[in-house]
């Protein structure tokens, strides 16, 4: 593979990288002009690597490296959620997640800024199934990939969220958890995608520190006394980096946590002494020293102050409005679902029915009330004159009954389906709704007809490219 051309850096850019990184700054120069590094991250729920040549990402359960970029669109796996495309520094969330995560006992999570949905998906695969996560993104258009990832991932513990930060103040000290993935000047991306060189300026780093200083002090509102901050950028810029954790740490309300690292990862750990004995613990990734792009993380722990919690401002009327299910649907429902004792179902005014765990109902009452929801759990299907029409969301979901009839199709019959062609198997012990999987992963619905077949594969999911299948 030819190696791409030089990149043209920033002026003003290029000086500060030199000051910061001294005699290695030839290193990291030389680094952006070379290939950027393929890796992905497997769910551990639908798809188990066994005896992979792949590398692994050393910080992340579940990540490996791939040899070269392959054409992902020709393999129907990632269209069923058994792996997502993600960036190998970013999974440095996991480590985080890994350390510092309460075990044994439930949380509620909260990506803030979580589009396109990498993080989120990690955060859904470490977090326990009766653990909450609220995924919000505030750009409405950047949503919906959200809401399409978190969907092929399958967990019902999730919501998709579109509001600005300011709105989910109203949940105070709500979460035990709390990923900022704070949008910054992008600086760590130059290598891999050159457009963001384009649209850097002087006055960008600052600007965008700006804005992340409103972002935490919105999640100082939501975030629990004790609760875990995790803090993260793609840049290398000061003001958006370590100004910002120096901010939260002198401010005597938060601790600085250190995570475990191993020095043949190549992470740059920067511990800085504060003000009454505390430290600073700051990990950077430079592409010449680390085996992926730039990126920034800060963990932190909220201090308690003694003071007890206020309360969250909803009205009893507008939470209790939530209905469930009629309890007269509820026998046509449960028989396509798993564990159904476990679940709540819930029908909106669409006639679509949702699963949601039983557990978090009075989150989701709450929450439901007070954000922009994109999606609540599992869309199961909809209800129309007592018959059930199962949803897309149900067929790559983890609650779909191990009594459904599934149907394993072969590489050229998976691609035909997610082209939404027409495909011939044997279907002559199945009738009306089945799956069909690839590799033992679900990819979505078909129904057998007596005459024919018929696809309901999303068209708005698709594979629209034309390729030939080798």
């Amino acid at each position: 593979m030819s190696k791409p051309k030089e990149i043209n850096l920033p002026e003003s850019f290029t000086i500060r990288m030199k000051e910061t990184l001294g005699s290695e700054f030839d290193k990291f120069l030389e680094a952006l002009s070379d290939q950027p590094p393929v890796s992905v991250r497997y769910n551990p729920q639908k798809y188990l690597v066994k005896d992979s040549q792949n590398e692994t990402v050393p910080w992340c359960r579940n990540g490996f490296y791939l040899e070269s970029r392959p054409e992902f669109f020709k393999d129907p796996l990632i269209f069923a959620g058994a792996y997502y495309v993600q960036e190998a520094s970013s999974m440095f969330v996991d480590k985080a997640l890994e350390a510092y995560l309460p075990k044994d006992e439930p949380v509620k999570v909260l990506d803030l800024c979580a589009a396109p949905g990498g993080k989120s998906t990690l955060i859904n695969s470490a977090i326990s199934s009766d653990s909450l996560l609220l995924s919000n993104e505030i750009v409405s258009k950047r949503a919906i990939p959200l809401a399409e990832n978190l969907m092929r991932w399958g967990n019902p513990n999730v919501l998709v969220a579109n509001n600005n930060p300011q709105d989910l103040e109203i949940l105070s000290e709500f979460f035990d958890v709390i990923l900022v993935d704070a949008p910054c000047s992008g600086e760590g991306m130059f290598r891999k995608d050159k457009k963001v060189i384009n649209l850097w300026g002087d006055n960008l780093p600052q600007a965008c520190a700006q804005r992340q200083e409103q972002i935490l002090e919105s999640v100082d509102k939501m975030l629990k006394p004790g609760g875990l901050l995790i803090y993260s950028t793609c840049t290398f810029s000061p003001e958006e980096n370590e100004e910002q954790v120096r901010n939260l740490v002198n401010s005597e309300e938060y601790e600085s946590l250190q995570l475990p690292i191993k020095p043949e990862w190549g992470i740059t750990e920067l511990v800085e002494n504060m003000a009454n004995n505390a430290k600073a613990y700051n990990y950077r990734f430079y592409p010449h020293k680390t085996r992926g792009e730039g990126f920034f993380l800060s963990c932190l722990r909220k201090l308690d102050d003694g003071y007890a919690s206020s309360k969250i401002k909803l009205s009893k009327k507008a939470v209790n409005s939530f209905k469930s299910l009629p309890k007269k649907y509820l026998d046509i429902i449960e028989k396509w679902v798993k564990k159904p004792d476990s679940l709540t179902f819930i029908q909106q005014e669409d006639e679509m029915v949702y699963a949601f765990p039983k557990a978090l109902l009075a989150d989701l009452k709450l929450i439901d009330k007070a954000l922009n929801l994109r999606m609540k759990g599992v869309e199961l299907g909809k209800l129309r004159n007592n018959k059930f029409i199962p949803s897309h969301h149900l067929a790559v979901s983890q609650i779909l009954s191990d009594k459904i009839p599934v149907i394993e199709l072969d590489y050229e019959q998976a691609v035909y389906y997610l082209k939404k062609q027409e495909i011939e198997v044997n279907t002559a012990t199945v009738k009306g709704w089945a799956v069909v999987s690839y590799e033992g992963v679900n990819l979505g619905w078909i129904k057998v007809l007596p005459n024919r077949i018929n696809n309901y594969y999303p068209i708005d999911l698709r594979i629209r490219k034309d390729f030939e299948i080798e």
